[in-house]
């Protein structure tokens, strides 16, 4: 009588399948990886671009709410500039209260990031301020100007810093008719520039 032998293990169809599987598997992983690779790149290299509105809309906020009060002009340079204006501020004992204080707004270049800090009239002579918040990063370079009448030229000019040298030498106290800011940023390496331009609602009106 002869005796069957009795073989364990894959046949070459099953080895055969079972490498088509493990590739398939292997193939839907890698694309579920490079996609969303892919999505978090773009959120990230777009994100500038929606952070630059809500800081132009931070700023218009700020304007639209300025104060002209004597003794506390507007003051402005290329990268940065602070102004009166009604805002709410963090009270302890009453929560978030509504005041009168002075806004600034400043490009760091170091860490490429424009922060606002508010810092009430009360706070003004404090040993501690309340810190500067970062409102966008990522910023390659910024440059505001300010647009106003000239009376000796007769003329509507832009300076980049405020007071103009034409309102220093009158010793004019007065804010600008407007203020323009534009910012540089980088997205998957193309420079991008965006910028916008505020209409100053208590423009020109001296102090």
């Amino acid at each position: 009588m002869i005796k069957k032998r009795l073989y364990s293990g894959f046949t070459f169809v099953e080895m055969t399948l079972a490498t088509a599987m493990v590739g398939v598997i292997a193939i839907a992983l890698y694309a579920m990886i490079a996609n969303g690779l892919k999505v978090w790149e773009i959120v990230n290299q777009e994100s500038p671009q929606m952070d630059a509105s809500l800081l132009f809309e931070k700023i218009s906020m700020d304007l639209a709410n300025g104060v002209c009060l004597e003794g506390s002009d507007f003051i402005g340079n290329e990268k940065s500039f602070s102004f009166s204006c009604i805002s709410k501020t963090f009270i302890a004992e009453n929560g978030f209260n509504q005041g009168v204080g002075r806004v600034n707004y400043a490009y760091d270049p170091g860490m490429k990031e424009i922060n606002r800090q508010y810092v009430d009239y009360e706070q003004l002579f404090a040993k501690e301020q309340p810190e500067a918040r970062n409102l966008i990063s990522n910023i390659n370079n910024i440059l505001l100007s300010y647009y106003f009448f000239d009376e000796q030229k007769k003329a509507f000019l832009w300076s980049n810093v405020w007071p103009p040298e034409a309102y220093a030498k009158q010793d004019k106290h007065a804010w600008p008719l407007a203020v323009r800011v534009s910012i540089v940023f980088e997205i998957r390496g193309q420079i991008i520039q965006k910028g916008k331009t505020f209409n100053l609602p208590i423009g020109a009106i001296e102090l």
